[in-house]
């Protein structure tokens, strides 16, 4: 009588740890912003964001139009924020990945005379 061959030994369990980039309350973002967006062939920029509370608003320029910012950021760092200029209006979403420093980044879509999708960076400007 032969012998069975043994099961193989179930391979080990490789535990991954995540760590979460801390958050910090909604006033640590109160200031002033600057913000870079590419969405191909356009490009804009903005020095004059300002958060207060989670709110913010300001301008982003290029292309020959300027879109006027509203938008939030939760508690949790999501970031959305809606931009409408003269031949264009543009979606923002993403999240703040840094809250000590000051830096987000996400996706950007514009609609209207530039139909595109993009990215874009924000970050707190030093007082």
């Amino acid at each position: 009588m032969s012998r069975a061959k043994p099961k193989p030994r179930p391979k080990p369990i490789i535990k991954k740890t995540v760590t979460v980039a801390p958050k910090g309350k909604l006033s640590d973002l109160d200031g002033t912003w600057s913000m870079n967006s590419v969405c191909s062939p356009y490009s804009g920029y903005a020095e004059d964001i300002v958060v207060r509370s989670g709110n913010f608003t300001g301008t982003l320029h290029g292309g020959g139009d300027s879109l006027g910012l509203r938008g939030s950021v939760s508690k949790d760092g999501r970031f959305q924020a809606y931009g409408n200029g003269t031949h264009v209006f543009a979606e923002f979403n993403g999240t703040i990945t840094d809250w000590k420093t000051g830096l987000g980044k996400g996706e950007i879509l514009m609609g209207g005379e530039a139909d595109c999708v993009g990215t874009w960076t924000i970050t707190r400007k030093k007082n």
